[in-house]
């Protein structure tokens, strides 16, 4: 879920997240969903279909969102895309009322910290999707508060390793790119770069050459 250059992060992941079509195709038969002459499936009369949000602003998300419906379309799964304003998007981060959501992790310097430390707040839709971890939810969030304030390194990154191998067993999440920070400017300024953080830009390097 966080690349392994971010602190704590680059722990081994036993349960890898591989494109399987058979084997998708095997679980949803078991589940009684059967393919029709229209090629998705169907179960007593009603289609298999899932929505997945995205703010109509961001192109990118939606482009990625096409790409995840040709995937889902391989085995029968209608996915619907449903762009919204950015409030819109937000409110319904919210509220829980979706079943397939973007969602970012902070960044540098806030990952891991930050990042995780959001899990546990009702208005984030990390929260929302992770309510479904009943038996370990409460063990998830009480977990989270105490790393936040364990002095004890080794410690910190055991509980590290913990929180996050779990999220990735559970399948909360399905990591599909690393986002990019980009920097459009003319060939005449120079020193343009980042800071560790993508919200602070450092004018204080740039300047035009004479």
């Amino acid at each position: 879920m966080l690349a392994p250059s971010v602190p704590y992060a680059d722990i081994p992941l036993k349960k890898e997240k591989n494109y399987q079509k058979k084997k998708a195709e095997a679980i949803l038969d078991e589940a009684g969903w059967r393919m029709k002459e229209d090629g998705y499936r169907y179960q007593n009369g009603k289609l298999l279909s899932v929505a997945i949000y995205y703010n109509s602003d961001n192109a990118g998300e939606r482009t990625i969102s096409e790409s995840i419906q040709q995937d889902f379309k391989q085995v029968g799964i209608k996915l619907d895309i449903r762009g919204e304003e950015k409030q819109a998007f937000l409110d319904r981060q919210k509220t829980g009322k979706f079943d397939l959501m973007y969602s970012l992790s902070w960044g540098l310097p806030y990952d891991p910290q930050t990042y995780v430390s959001s899990f546990r707040v009702a208005s984030h839709a990390d929260y929302q999707a992770q309510l479904g971890l009943k038996k370990k939810k409460k063990w998830l969030d009480e977990t989270i508060t105490e790393v936040l304030v364990e002095p004890d390194e080794q410690k910190r990154k055991q509980m590290y390793q913990e929180i996050l191998t779990y999220i990735h067993d559970e399948n909360v999440y399905l990591p599909i790119s690393y986002s990019v920070t980009k920097a459009v400017y003319n060939k005449r300024l120079k020193g343009v770069g980042f800071h560790v953080s993508q919200y602070e830009i450092p004018f204080d390097r740039m300047y035009f050459a004479s």
